[in-house]
């Protein structure tokens, strides 16, 4: 939000902000600026690259949205890049980095259950971060939305004078929507992207949105999505369509607990029920979010199901814990609760502690 912050501030109220205040601002908007440009060049070299040796990309949020959703890349922070690419194609790509110097950093295991590879390089201004998506959500947050459907509606957008495959802004609505709710919309950028978006794109067809959401199961994480960023950021949004939002108590709910949690003071220590309970990252509390933000019983047992299956499922740690060959890889299966439950419970203890000593005192 840095860079919208220091825009505001210098153009609409510059004399009521002290000048040491403008000066820091600017300085971290000029360092902003440098880093977005550096990564906008590298994304539109690897773009050509891809493109070169036959594999079709789309450039996804960072320097693409930025352009397409606040006019400039200078004016979004992002910290790395990411392509979707079909599924078919991932090994290509990544072999396609590998020879420009990146190296992986998730493993196997991890880019099966998260439809997404991470690679990265170390650069003169720093590392750069490349993550290919073949889904635009883990297996255990199921979105009908699949690559072929986004592939069919792309737009086009000029960066920089080159011209590049963009998503239609009624798809990335939908997208953004449902990225925000995996996360439990713990960023306000989030937010202001959704209200961005409908702002730069007075010709989104919102009702067609909207019917698309009801028939992938996804109406409550839009709504919920409309909601905030009408309530917080005064996007435009006609009074029909909040009446139908706010008619749903658990939108109104969730939007609360958002907005609360946005503004909490203690929004940077996590509490007891954020700890991690996968490898994945996935907090109690993100697991009751995401299955009140679904309106529909079966979708809420698809995420049930496909988060316990990854649960049990043994991961990089625990074949480096127990190296088998493979007709023994079973037994994966049994070191894999016991050292959950040990790594989990020692991050419990710690969890624990200040509540401990809060009682004490």
């Amino acid at each position: 939000m840095l860079p919208l912050l220091h825009r505001s501030l210098s153009v609409a109220c510059p004399e009521l902000v002290s000048q040491s205040v403008l000066d820091q601002l600017h300085k971290l908007f000029a360092t902003n600026i440098a880093r977005s440009f550096f990564l906008t060049d590298e994304l539109l070299d690897l773009v050509k690259r891809f493109m070169t040796d036959g594999i079709g990309v789309i450039p996804f949020k960072g320097p693409v949205l930025a352009a397409s959703v606040y006019g400039e890349v200078a004016l979004r922070e992002f910290g790395d890049l990411d392509f979707l690419v079909r599924e078919q194609d991932v090994l290509r790509a990544k072999a396609v980095l590998a020879s420009l110097g990146y190296d992986p950093v998730s493993d196997a295991r991890g880019e099966a259950v998260n439809r997404q590879a991470q690679l990265t390089r170390e650069d003169e201004v720093g590392s750069v971060i490349v993550e290919l998506h073949w889904g635009f959500t883990p297996h255990y947050f199921p979105f009908p939305i699949t690559l072929a459907h986004v592939w069919d509606r792309l737009e086009v957008l000029s960066v920089n004078s080159t011209t590049l495959p963009n998503i239609s802004p009624e798809d990335l609505l939908l997208i953004l929507c449902v990225h925000g709710a995996k996360h439990r919309w713990n960023r306000l950028q989030w937010i202001c992207d959704i209200a961005e978006l409908i702002r730069s794109h007075p010709q989104l067809n919102l009702d067609e949105v909207i019917r698309r959401a009801r028939e992938l199961g996804c109406q409550r994480m839009l709504g919920l999505a409309l909601l905030l960023t009408h309530s917080l950021l005064d996007a435009v949004i006609s009074e029909r369509v909040l009446q139908e939002i706010v008619t749903d108590q658990v939108v109104c709910s969730l939007a609360a607990e958002v907005r609360t949690r946005l503004f909490r003071d203690d929004h940077d220590r996590p509490g007891f029920f954020d700890m991690a309970l996968t490898e994945e990252g996935v907090s109690l509390n993100t697991i009751l979010f995401a299955l009140r933000v679904r309106e529909r019983l079966r979708d809420r047992a698809r995420y049930s199901l496909h988060l316990a299956h990854i649960s049990i499922t043994p991961s990089a740690k625990d074949w480096k814990l127990l190296p088998l060959p493979p007709t023994l890889h079973f037994l994966c299966y049994l070191v894999r609760p016991p050292r959950l439950v040990v790594e989990y419970g020692m991050s419990l203890v710690r969890q624990l502690q200040p509540f401990r000593r809060t009682l004490r005192d």
